[in-house]
């Protein structure tokens, strides 16, 4: 078996919507890819420990989800979780920017092992690097739209100063 982050078998990233009602997942490896599609939402105010981390914003671990109230009670997800995909242990870390948090990252294991401090420690690291790497993203995102509507104005004036041209040249004809 490959070496993977903290030994986990299972990784997601959600982001939260624009109106901070739902995290939104974006990508996933291992159990978290085949349970979740892009797109799928998962509300901020619901009982999950991504929800409860984006909303403390603080890791929220779970040693056993077999061994919880959601579980016992049927909760759709935690049930596909555990007796699908066989997830038993996860840590849901929030990606924080000037104290709001934007979103969360996940690590789920297989076997029921509890993250230790450092490995938390660790997945609080690469969150504050996928943060920074986030804000980068839309930084570059928004600049490419800024370049394309100077490129329309551009255009326009160019198209403008080619009609007066004309324009003058057949004034000055007459």
């Amino acid at each position: 078996r490959a070496k993977t982050t903290c030994d986990a078998q299972a990784s997601g990233v959600q982001l939260v919507n624009a109106e901070r009602t739902a995290l939104v997942f974006v990508i996933g490896s291992g159990a978290d890819q085949g349970s979740f599609t892009a797109g799928t939402e998962f509300p901020i105010d619901g009982p999950l420990a991504m929800a409860q981390a984006v909303r403390e914003r603080r890791p929220v671990q779970i040693e056993d989800l077999k061994d919880t109230d959601l579980y016992r009670q049927g909760h759709a997800l935690r049930v596909q979780l555990v007796d699908e995909e066989g997830v038993r242990t996860q840590v849901s870390v929030p990606l924080v920017k000037n104290d709001v948090a934007i979103g969360n990252m996940t690590r789920s294991r297989i076997e029921q092992r509890a993250f230790s401090a450092d490995e938390i420690a660790l997945v609080e690291a690469f969150a504050a690097q996928a943060v920074i790497a986030i804000d980068n993203a839309r930084q570059f995102r928004d600049l490419q739209f800024a370049n394309a509507e100077l490129r329309v104005r551009l255009d326009r004036e160019e198209a403008m100063a080619e009609i007066l041209s004309v324009i003058s040249r057949a004034g000055a004809g007459s």
